[in-house]
């Protein structure tokens, strides 16, 4: 009867013949096998069979470009389309889920190798799959999907090597879309360009609705078992640049995850593909807009690992965009980015906003470039220290501008100073020391107007000389002829070693320390040729003319009084107070008297100006004696050096430094011990014999404290 055939087992003289000629005639028999899948001992050996085959594929290293070896397991992809088909009839869920899961997996191995099978059973293979797919989602079950994850997952790997088949052969899938895209014209509408564009798709044009729909919900649902496999089907269709208007709906929420998704591989995986789509997708110039301002909008997201996503999707756009293109929209993105360095609170985010900068700094042409330096130049010009705050953030912004922009193109101020005549690299130096002789002249005519808390200024004003040492110390570093020359710089910047605050202490040690450590201090001004210094009668200030040289341009030399500057400073920078110690700090300023106390000994006219037989001072000593009110110990002021002093400007740096010593503060007192053991280091024991009281006196006092049982007992 017709029951007993269905439970027949075709073995012996019926099972089907895999040798001779006759043996694809089991093609032809496929609905034995839609019947015979009813059976629970055929569903357990077909299980069985596909296992094994899983397997070996698999784990034994099978070399699949062997001819003979394709031409075994050709036959075995269109065994497994039938299984794929027919395999929803078996009679239990449980072993028809397990055989379509298990040919979803020998398939996703088959298909890699490119059989002659392959291209013939992708056209029938993929509408199965698709409705296997939508079974597996629950659409048309209430939307129960059960526990078929595994299966989803199949489902999707299995799509995406069915919609990527036809790209292996990669450069002629090249030429053809560069021959798609020449007839595409300029106001095609969307039918139009997806006929033109669309190349053959295992799924037809409803079906591929359905399977947009279908990851749109996927990707909502933020599982991360399914999520590579997801993204991977929508890259592959990207890759196919298959048109649709629900494709670019999916774009769109695509764009929304990769900043509001929790995990970072899909934010990561949403910021390739949408650039992806961005780059290969033909795209109005209205919908190009609206996407860069939701890219830009995007960075002002309110967590910072979302933030984070944007900038990175912003830095690749800034980078891979056509010239062109991006300088169409380029204020669109400088300003909210100029913004976003200012007022983003996070560190990470304030550097990514400054690569990003970078990036479109390096990416646009000269022109655009020409616009973006002048909004800079006019917003560090912006009123003097006495303005606003808006003003106040102006010149702050335009620091930190100036300084990612000398990274970012340097070629712009050595181009634009050749073409225009004049030195545009020393007009911007020029500026720099307008913006801190005003911020200089503020602290001087009221140094209380400064709050300091813990180092800190209440107000942030200390950003604003901050970010322009720190421009001018990468000018230093791009154009280092242009920056030594130009002294007036270099005095604000040994005025700015006695900060408040200890970032502009440490940027401005570190240009000094920098300067200083490219010439021995033995031998750099040897060839300083002596001249009569022109100052007027009276007068106080410091002159730029006593001394010359000529292949030695650095202020040290032409400045005359700059080296006592620089060891004074420094000894401040010592002498603090211990809740404001900052080892960085204190590391340079070690460092940088170590080699001041060298140039000392063998050129102790650098520290005297001409004709002057008191103390040296860079100007008023009243911004110091300002600052000095507002952190730091208690300072030996009238212990100055003069030509008259005996012993020179090496003897009063000892005594200084001796004097700094006998007070008590732990850190303080180990950063003398730190200067005195490196001159005994680098110095030559003649030179230090004369200065040993002077070392052993703060040594001493701090043993008999600890053998008093003085709270410094780790001295």
């Amino acid at each position: 009867s017709h029951k007993t055939q269905i439970r027949r087992v075709a073995d012996g003289a019926n099972a089907p013949k895999l040798t001779g000629s006759g043996r694809h005639g089991q093609l032809q028999t496929n609905h034995v096998l839609h019947k015979s899948l009813n059976n629970d001992g055929v569903c357990h050996a077909v299980q069985f069979g596909l296992s094994l085959l899983y397997s070996s594929l698999k784990k034994s290293g099978i070399d699949w470009t062997c001819a003979t070896i394709q031409s075994m397991a050709d036959p075995f992809v269109p065994m497994l389309t039938l299984c794929i088909q027919h395999g929803d009839k078996a009679s239990g869920m449980q072993q028809n889920n397990e055989i379509l899961f298990t040919s979803l997996q020998c398939l996703g191995i088959l298909l890699k190798w490119n059989l002659p099978q392959s291209k013939i059973c992708s056209q029938t293979l993929g509408p199965p799959v698709l409705k296997l797919l939508q079974g597996c989602c629950g659409v048309g079950n209430g939307g129960a999907a059960g526990g078929k994850q595994d299966l989803r997952m199949g489902c999707f790997k299995a799509l995406i090597l069915l919609i990527s088949l036809d790209n292996r052969d990669r450069h002629l899938s090249a030429q053809t879309t560069e021959q798609q895209n020449s007839k595409l014209p300029k106001d095609a509408s969307m039918d139009d360009t997806e006929e033109l564009l669309n190349t053959p798709m295992p799924l037809s044009p409803k079906q591929m609705k359905v399977l947009i729909s279908l990851l749109h919900s996927a990707i909502l649902e933020n599982t991360e078992q399914l999520s590579s496999a997801t993204f991977g089907l929508i890259k592959s269709i990207v890759s196919r640049r298959y048109i649709s208007a629900e494709f670019y709906d999916l774009m769109v929420v695509v764009l929304k995850l990769s900043v509001q998704s929790q995990k970072e591989s899909i934010r990561q995986q949403c910021c390739q593909i949408f650039l992806q789509f961005l780059m290969d997708y033909p795209l109005e110039p209205k919908r190009i807009e609206q996407h860069l301002r939701q890219i830009v909008l995007n960075i002002q997201y309110e967590y910072q690992d979302g933030r984070l996503s944007a900038l990175n999707l912003l830095t690749s756009v800034t980078t891979k965009f056509p010239t062109a293109l991006l300088e169409e929209h380029c204020q669109l993105l400088f300003l909210p980015m100029v913004l976003q360095l200012v007022n983003d609170s996070s560190s990470e985010c304030r550097q990514a906003v400054a690569d990003c900068l970078m990036a479109l700094f390096r990416n646009v042409g000269v022109e655009k470039i020409h616009l973006l330096y002048d909004y800079m130049v006019r917003w560090i010009g912006g009123g003097d220290g006495h303005e606003c705050a808006q003003s106040l953030q102006l010149k702050r912004t335009s620091a930190q501008l100036f300084g990612i922009f000398i990274d970012a193109r340097s070629d712009y101020l050595k181009n634009k100073s050749s073409s225009s005549g004049s030195d545009a690299t020393n007009d911007l130096i020029t500026l720099l020391h307008g913006v801190l002789n005003t911020e200089a002249a503020l602290a001087t005519a009221d140094p209380l107007s400064i709050a300091v808390v813990d180092g800190n200024d209440t107000d942030n004003r200390w950003e604003v000389t901050y970010f322009t040492l720190i421009c001018f110390e990468k000018i230093a570093v791009a154009f280092p002829a242009t920056a030594t020359n130009n002294y007036e710089m270099w005095k604000m910047v040994v005025k700015c070693l006695i900060h408040s605050h200890p970032w502009v202490k440490q940027v401005s040690s570190r240009i000094i320390g920098t300067h200083v450590s490219s010439m021995d201090p033995t031998s750099f001004a040897n060839l300083a040729v002596h001249t009569p210094s022109k100052k007027k009668k009276n007068s106080r200030k410091s002159s730029t003319v006593g001394l010359t040289s000529v292949n030695n341009p650095s202020f040290i030399i032409h400045v005359q009084g700059s080296l006592y500057q620089l060891a004074r400073n420094f000894c401040f920078q010592i002498n603090i107070v211990e809740h404001q110690y900052n080892e960085s700090v204190c590391a340079l300023a070690i460092k940088t008297i170590t080699w001041v106390i060298r140039a000392m000994q063998h050129f102790p006219h650098l520290c005297f100006e001409e004709d002057d037989n008191d103390a040296v001072n860079f100007g008023d000593n009243n911004s110091e004696q300002g600052l000095r009110k507002n952190g730091s110990a208690d300072d030996d002021d009238n212990d100055k050096c003069s030509k008259k002093t005996e012993g020179g400007p090496v003897l009063w740096l000892m005594k200084r430094l001796s004097n700094i010593a006998k007070n008590k503060g732990e850190k303080r007192r180990e950063s003398v011990f730190k200067c005195f053991a490196s001159f005994c280091t680098v110095c030559e024991g003649q030179f230090m014999i004369p200065h040993l009281k002077l070392m052993i006196e703060p040594l001493h006092r701090a043993t008999r404290e600890i053998e008093n049982g003085d709270q410094y007992s780790n001295l």
